[in-house]
């Protein structure tokens, strides 16, 4: 499931849940997300 997101802690969270409830197979390039800070990031993944 393709999907162009930015911030990892609203829309690349809801984006990955979304496809995981639909079974579809799930990766996410870490390094290409943010969040407002550090700590929010790390929990989000």
């Amino acid at each position: 499931m393709p999907g162009a997101q930015l911030q990892s802690h609203l829309c690349v969270r809801s984006l990955v849940q979304d496809a995981y409830d639909r079974d579809f197979d799930i990766a996410v390039i870490k390094d290409c997300c943010v969040a407002f800070d550090q700590e929010t990031h790390d929990f989000t993944f």
